[in-house]
């Protein structure tokens, strides 16, 4: 239990250690990884969280402005600064702390000037910076719109807060409220434990054998993962990380989010690990590749005592799928439940002490294991008439403006709201353009949709073709929709191609042919071979290949690697020079499209009746 352990802390600073109003506790890991970036980029509104609980009726500010410092109170985490305490950094716990409502009155504005103003606002605010030594780490606005609506804009630090902490404040928000209203002290019963109590419970599970079990599952499933995700950007990746970002909007109706649910439900899924897997699947299509790790946010309260409170909790997963051999999006939405439920069995791992303990290759120009971050959120249908405060009210209000930051490449959230679902897509303006996220968006919807209609269909066959691209004209349906999709790479239509036609000749010379085929499952991680392995060298006689044969392998080789939207072609014509039998392909992993060179056999006409015949079949 998380009170017994804190009643003999064996942090290095003592929970106990008080200097007047003040006590010192140690930093939990996420907090000490926090903490760092803040004394690198003093102020950066990146880790900022913003939520907007509407409110409906009159308000009673002198009511409100009491509530939110009641909260503050309850929960030692609002009430937190972060300072070098004996030498170390530790979290300070002040006795009381009261914070000022601050009033914006929109009233005389109305229409379009008035929204202008409400994102004016609301983009300024949440970019509004904390100081992390001297607080406050919560700041409380009430935006009147006019005599009957109005919204509370409510901002925190990540070091004290996330996601589910949001949650907490919204529902203890309106319950206490509620109660002062109508002149009745406060419902909610006294905390049992706090936050600092967590944070020593942390640090002694860590020197504990629980640690070294899960540590060992995460060392297997991470072992071989490639640093980059090869997506095709509109910009080259700078050689340091940066944070500028804009988030676009997006909704999922109702009949869709049923089906998915349906289709989840039939395989034992939840709705995150359906969309998950459908994300997977876009990424597969534009990337060509078949390794693929995602992040995503858990909530990382395994305890029932954590649950009510207020803190930095959440922890960060990296779900690691394998898309190779052509699956249908059935088997692919088993392998990710079966990835997510290994996971959620080793959560406690810090993401934080993990990066250290695995000591990897640090690269400025990227975040550890992934870059691409999703999670899924359930809030249920709203109900407006219940209270003038509404619980989880309306994070479409703050999400959809978004604070100007990313902290990865893509973020998508998605709210679950009962009746649809409303969607987020964070991205670094300094990778993609306005115009590459919403194409993509449109991907992913579509996609969705052709889930649900055949959920058995190979991932090769799934069409991310939406409808205002213009199709070719074309042999077959299937290849008009594969080839209407311009931001999908060569190399993933040529492995999609071959996973059909395993057999199929690729392209063909006097005295050499060429077939596709599928690199077996010993194959070497990384690479496509053009040249056979040495035991087929031993049954087919390779000699000096013909140029034309030479440029399509070396075209193959380039198009597979995934050269897109300003992507770096260079180095990996590099690795094709230093290996001139093997290519470096996006995948790291077998499957990839490939070509077996086999001894002409017959002659040359025979060959292309074979072709045609072939292709008539096709």
């Amino acid at each position: 239990m998380i009170s017994q352990a804190t009643a003999n802390p064996q942090g290095s600073v003592s929970q106990s250690a008080k200097d007047g109003e003040r006590r010192a506790c140690p930093m939990s890991f996420a907090q000490s990884r926090l903490w760092i970036l803040d004394r690198f980029q003093p102020g950066n509104p990146t880790y900022n969280i913003a939520t907007s609980v509407p409110l409906y009726g009159r308000v009673d500010t002198r009511v409100l402005e009491r509530t939110i410092n009641e909260i503050i109170r309850r929960h030692e985490a609002l009430r937190t600064t972060f300072e070098v305490v004996d030498g170390q950094p530790a979290q300070v716990v002040k006795a009381s702390l009261k914070i000022p409502l601050n009033m914006v009155d929109l009233r005389s504005r109305s229409g379009v000037a008035r929204e202008e103003d409400v994102d004016r606002f609301i983009y300024a605010e949440s970019r509004r910076p904390f100081d992390l030594k001297a607080g406050p780490l919560l700041h409380a606005s009430l935006v009147q719109l006019n005599a009957n609506q109005s919204f509370l804009m409510l901002v925190m630090h990540h070091i004290v807060s996330d996601g589910w902490s949001m949650s907490v404040l919204n529902r203890e928000l309106t319950t206490i409220y509620m109660a002062f209203l109508n002149g009745r002290p406060s419902p909610l019963p006294e905390l049992t434990v706090q936050y600092p109590d967590f944070a020593v419970w942390q640090a002694d599970w860590f020197r504990g054998e629980p640690l070294q079990k899960q540590l060992r599952y995460w060392r297997d499933q991470l072992s071989g993962l490639r640093p980059v995700l090869n997506l095709p950007t509109d910009r080259r990746r700078p050689p340091v990380r940066t944070s500028n970002g804009s988030v676009r909007g997006f909704t999922l109706d109702e009949k869709l989010c049923e089906a998915l649910k349906a289709l989840g439900n039939a395989n034992r899924a939840s709705l995150f690990m359906t969309l998950l897997a459908a994300l997977k699947v876009l990424l597969h299509r534009l990337s060509g590749e078949t390794d693929i790790a995602i992040g995503s946010p858990i909530a990382n309260r395994t305890r029932s005592e954590l649950e009510g409170l207020i803190g930095f909790f959440v922890n960060t997963l990296v779900l690691r799928t394998d898309l190779s051999g052509d699956p249908s999006f059935v088997e692919l939405l088993v392998r990710e439940r079966n990835v997510a439920l290994d996971a959620y069995s080793n959560q406690d791992m810090p993401f934080e002490k993990l990066v250290d303990v695995l000591q990897l290759d640090r690269d400025l120009s990227h975040n550890p294991f992934f870059q691409i971050l999703f999670g899924v959120q359930n809030i249920g249908a709203i109900d407006r008439s219940s209270a003038p405060i509404q619980p989880l009210g309306s994070q479409i209000l703050a999400g959809s403006v978004g604070n100007g930051t990313a902290k990865f490449d893509l973020t998508m959230s998605v709210v679950d709201t009962g009746a649809g679902a409303q969607g987020f897509l964070e991205f670094n303006t300094d990778l993609f353009d306005d115009s590459t996220v919403d194409t993509m968006i449109a991907r992913y919807i579509a996609l969705l949709h052709r889930i649900v209609e055949n959920p058995n269909e190979t991932l090769s066959r799934l069409s991310i073709w939406i409808a205002d691209e213009a199709v070719p004209a074309m042999g077959s349906p299937d290849d008009a929709e594969v080839a209407a999709v311009p931001a999908e790479t060569m190399g993933a239509r040529i492995a999609a191609h071959a996973a059909r036609t395993p057999t199929a000749i690729a392209t063909i010379e006097i005295q050499w042919y060429v077939h596709l085929f599928r690199a077996e499952p010993t194959g070497e991680p990384g690479r496509t071979h053009l040249f056979p392995s040495p035991a087929e060298r031993r049954q087919y006689r390779c000699g000096r290949l013909r140029d034309r044969i030479r440029m399509a392998r070396g075209r193959l080789g380039n198009s597979e690697g995934g050269p897109g939207l300003g992507s770096d072609r260079s180095c990996r014509r590099r690795e094709t020079r230093r290996r001139p039998a093997e290519l470096r392909s996006g995948g790291a992993h077998p499957g990839g499209a490939s070509a077996r060179i086999g001894r002409r056999g017959r002659g040359y006409r025979a060959v292309l009746r074979q072709i045609r015949s072939r292709g008539r079949a096709d």
